[in-house]
């Protein structure tokens, strides 16, 4: 089993340069990056989170992706989904990850949670 959180950009200097003007004018936002980074650093207390994690929880761009996860993940990110035994399972939406405010202990109270359901 694999985890992955999928941001809503593409990864790569041309992606990221995007992603900030996207940002800056309203015209692109990502709830996942919001959780896992500041302004441009991953967030101390995700590291965290990733460090003591016991499986496997891998954060991809949209350009990052295979396309067998590219069309599951399709007008549906960000996410985070399982993978297991090639089959794909959301486990938390965009919304779902817009709800958790950018803090990342709300993100993995949440997280938990729906992973504690399946």
């Amino acid at each position: 089993m694999e985890i992955f959180g999928i941001y809503n950009s593409d990864g790569g200097i041309v992606g990221e340069i995007k992603y900030a003007i996207g940002k800056i004018s309203n015209s692109n936002h990502c709830e996942l990056c919001d959780i896992t980074h500041s302004l441009i650093y991953k967030k101390r207390i995700w590291k965290k989170f990733i460090n003591d994690f016991s499986f496997s929880f891998r954060l991809l761009h949209l350009n990052e992706q295979s396309n067998h996860m590219a069309k599951f993940t399709d007008a549906k990110t960000p996410c985070v989904l399982i993978e297991n035994n090639n089959e794909y399972t959301m486990l938390l939406n965009s919304e779902e990850l817009k709800n958790c405010e950018g803090n990342v202990s709300k993100f993995v109270e949440i997280f938990k949670s729906k992973l504690n359901s399946i």
